[in-house]
């Protein structure tokens, strides 16, 4: 894609708000009687107003009177005409809303900007808005986006007169939207499948953390220099032999899955990275001499199996070990998650300071009918044998390869990632078979090592980084190990005053409903808040373990059982609203208590 073509090249208002500059002097808009604009969008040789001629406030509040709110609601708006929509919506919102704007005229947002109107809309920190043509830049608009807040719902809103004026705008949009939504869905369905998981590996490798390197401490350790990053794609088998001669001149970062195959082949990678929290198969002692980089999250039984060196990174969700990190001074980076391991390996490599990532086996397709490389851990699969709905996408070298819904998740992140780090490194793939992933240098694995791969001296580097010892010091693990441990101790006191306003509430809300005495609802009221104040000063003592909690609405099976209740009456109502928080932080607090009992049990 050209770099014209890049979000940050185009012209920025206030916040979030993107968009190309055009000439505007054909876009005229009309002064209406009782003040404000509106304007006709004449297209295709037809004419319509982009809002009603008379009253546009009554028609946005009409139109959005039919919407349905929730507070996690992301809305993706096609059409902003003067704002008059947009602004119905945010009135409307809470702070937990986002609004996310495409306006398919780039001379008319040009026109906005430069009369500085809808000023209040743009540094609205819940808004973001592009005006652009380009689908692609749309897709990975979306995607930084969305990517962010994952579990919440996205809801298409279409402002009216843009269906008809801009309807040949408007397919490509609802379609880019549409495989943005599906790629969405895999990921939350991943997180939700895994978010027990998630929270509980945590803490059961705490103490694997606590006496591991980090990857932030490699920062810039191969500055300017190459990476391979090895997947466990079918082609593999066709030039991982040409590993060889690399060997100690570029650092080698294989996905623990490809491992295998490439011991059995006589080569031995640099690093071997996990971030698989159901992780199949143990080390065994094959994999001792290759240091392991993990996610928290990696199964404990796993990681304990390898007895060489550790290397934990700090990931996306990763809120024990980030509040860890900056509560005992250590600088971290937080590393994005993919989904895949490789595509972590990418942002390990980036990390070292690598000026090119070379990506050999990611095929991201059933090249030869196979999903992995024979002889990893994996068994060989066919494409029947996994239940996925299936595409053919664009081959490397040309024709199409039959890929699936997850891959074109994968497929689709490194070409946005690839797209927004042009300029810091250049990524190659050098897979030689699988699916095309634009926005990368397509290169034979030969012509990679020939043009890319010269000495960085690995074995030195790394000598030189392990010997500056792991992130934390035997006396800091003590002091974090009894601070850490300690706050277990106030759980059940702080639960003790959690029940007791729960009991409180139920008096409370039964008082508002039944009783006349003002003065009993007020004495009432005042203990609530005066237990409330009791609870956050309670938080503080506990802080690290509310981090390690820090999913526990998508993680606490406890939490199914708190159902919301509704009321007409205001002040019951939102006195449910106060109690629904209160049993959420009881959940979680359960769900900690429950997770020290089952260590203890074994």
């Amino acid at each position: 894609m050209d770099s014209d073509n890049n979000i940050q090249s185009f012209e920025r208002l206030p916040a979030n708000v993107f968009f190309r500059r055009t000439d505007y002097s054909g876009v005229e808009f009309e002064k209406r009687k009782n003040g404000g604009y509106t304007f006709k969008i004449s297209r295709n040789g037809k004419s319509v107003y982009a809002h009603s001629k008379y009253n546009p406030e009554r028609e946005a509040e009409k139109f959005v009177d039919g919407l349905e709110f929730q507070k996690d609601t992301i809305f993706i708006i096609f059409g902003f005409g003067l704002g008059y929509f947009a602004r119905e919506i945010i009135k409307r919102c809470t702070n937990q809303n986002f609004l996310i704007i495409y306006e398919p005229d780039n001379a008319l947002f040009s026109k906005i900007a430069d009369e500085g109107l809808c000023e209040d809309i743009f540094k609205n920190e819940s808004v973001y808005a592009l005006s652009c043509g380009d689908e692609e830049v749309l897709d990975i608009f979306l995607r930084q986006i969305v990517d962010q807040n994952v579990y919440m719902r996205c809801k298409t809103v279409i402002i009216p007169a843009y269906e008809e004026a801009y309807y040949d705008k408007l397919i490509p949009f609802m379609e880019t939207v549409r495989k943005m939504m599906e790629l969405n869905s895999i990921t939350r369905d991943t997180m939700w499948y895994n978010r027990e998981t998630w929270v509980k590996n945590p803490y059961f490798n705490f103490e694997n953390v606590l006496s591991s390197y980090c990857a932030s401490q490699m920062d810039d350790i191969f500055k300017g220099k190459t990476a391979v990053i090895v997947a466990a794609g079918p082609s593999l088998k066709k030039n991982m032999h040409l590993l060889k001669e690399i060997k100690g001149k570029v650092p080698i970062i294989s996905v623990f899955v490809a491992a295998k195959a490439l011991l059995e082949n006589g080569i031995t990678p640099d690093f071997i990275v996990s971030m698989d929290s159901a992780q199949e198969g143990m080390t065994e002692g094959f994999y001792d001499d290759i240091p392991l980089i993990y996610d928290s999250r990696v199964n404990k039984k796993f990681i304990d199996s390898h007895k060489g060196k550790h290397i934990f990174l700090v990931g996306s969700s990763s809120k024990f070990e980030e509040f860890i990190m900056s509560k005992y001074g250590k600088k971290y980076k937080r590393f994005l998650d993919g989904g895949s391991v490789a595509c972590s390996c990418v942002g390990i490599a980036e990390n070292m300071g690598c000026k090119n990532i070379i990506l050999i086996g990611q095929d991201l397709a059933y090249t030869n009918n196979l999903c992995h490389v024979e002889g990893t851990v994996h068994k060989e699969k066919t494409p029947d044998e996994i239940d996925r709905e299936k595409y053919e996408v664009p081959a490397v070298g040309g024709g199409t390869v039959l890929t699936d819904d997850v891959f074109m998740y994968y497929i689709t992140w490194f070409e946005n990632y690839a797209f927004n780090k042009k300029n810091v490194f250049t990524l190659i793939d050098a897979t030689e078979g699988g699916a095309l992933i634009k926005n990368t240098e397509v290169l034979s694995f030969r012509e990679a090592i020939d043009k890319y791969c010269s000495d960085a001296s690995v074995d030195n580097v790394l000598s030189e980084f392990f010997a500056k010892g792991t992130i934390f010091t035997d006396e800091e693990k003590i002091i974090i190990r009894n601070d850490f441990y300690s706050q277990f101790d106030e759980v059940e006191s702080i639960l003790k005053i959690v029940r007791e306003e729960k009991e409180l509430f139920d008096k409370y809300i039964k008082s508002v409903r039944f009783s006349s005495n003002i003065k009993g609802i007020i004495k009432i009221e005042r203990q609530l808040d005066e237990y409330d104040k009791k609870i956050d000063k309670a938080k503080r003592k506990i802080e690290m373990l509310l981090c390690l909690a820090d999913n526990i609405t998508q993680a606490n099976k406890l939490l199914e059982k708190v159902r919301k209740e509704y009321d007409d009456n205001p002040v019951v109502e939102a006195a449910l609203t106060r109690k629904g928080w209160l049993l959420e932080f009881e959940a979680t607090l359960e769900s900690l208590k429950n997770l020290r009992e089952e260590t203890e049990n074994g």
